[in-house]
């Protein structure tokens, strides 16, 4: 990377709505691509039920992370965790998150 651009990385901030956009543009892309093959191998005939019980916890979590951004717009998602969850659980759900 330039070495007059690493500041501007620093500077990137994208809108709850704008994540709501990419999260389900991107959920959208892996249902076509990826799950169709991956839930039949195991659910068989119920495959409709777990890619519906999929999308609606996709949805959820898009909600929780939009939520969050809006109540918290200047932390990071590992920030917003030490906040709300104390330090030492906070760091602990954040290292499982990545």
């Amino acid at each position: 990377m330039a070495k007059g651009c690493a500041h501007l990385l620093n500077e990137i901030n994208i809108s709850a709505e704008q994540f709501r956009k990419l999260v389900t543009l991107y959920s959208i892309g892996s249902t076509i691509i990826v799950v169709p093959a991956a839930i039949t191998a195991d659910a068989h005939q119920d495959t409709w039920i777990a890619a519906l019980f999929g999308v609606a916890s996709g949805i959820g979590l898009v909600l929780l992370f939009t939520s969050l951004g809006k109540m918290f717009p200047t932390l990071t998602l590992m920030e917003m965790n030490e906040k709300i969850l104390g330090k030492l659980f906070g760091k602990i759900v954040s290292a499982v998150f990545v």
